[in-house]
């Protein structure tokens, strides 16, 4: 289950499309190669940065307050807010990172090791680039959803 909530507007997304889920990171680097054909790889000494492409089933309550968030997110950055970040809970897929871990736990869960990483669900800051839907023929999910949402910074664990 992916949860998102920005002030009191909370919206949980629990049924995805067949190809509805992927978090990736931003692209952090790259291999070139010198003229002898030694590689040479260069990228950013930043921690990278999470990337989600999102298609889900929606029922209309859902839809409303995705779109509530979204409204309350831009309006708060256009006014130049520093607290513009949406809170996401991503239930769905574990983050796995060298020790110790660099963002905070969903609520009620705990954090394994596994030799030097530590595995944990994590909460991420993140904005929403424009959500948009389908209407669909169904009755308890008329819309689907699809949008991307780029992680802003890390929460502090």
């Amino acid at each position: 289950m992916l949860t998102l909530s920005i002030g009191g507007t909370t919206a949980k997304i629990t049924k995805f499309t067949d190809d509805g889920y992927e978090r990736i990171f931003a692209t952090t680097g790259n291999t070139e190669y010198s003229i002898a054909g030694t590689p040479i790889d260069t990228g950013t000494t930043h921690q990278p940065k999470m990337i989600w492409t999102i298609s889900a089933f929606l029922n209309i309550n859902n839809w409303q307050k995705i779109q509530e968030i979204y409204h309350a997110q831009d309006i708060l950055r256009r006014q130049m807010s520093v607290n513009y970040r949406i809170t996401l809970l991503d239930a769905i897929q574990e983050v796995v990172e060298p020790a110790p871990r660099t963002r905070a736990l969903i609520p009620g869960t705990f954090e394994a090791t596994s030799g030097n990483s530590v595995i944990y669900y994590s909460q991420f800051n993140v904005r929403m680039l424009e959500p948009k839907s389908k209407k669909t023929q169904s009755q308890s999910y008329p819309y689907i959803f699809t949008c991307t949402l780029k992680e802003l910074d890390t929460r502090n664990p």
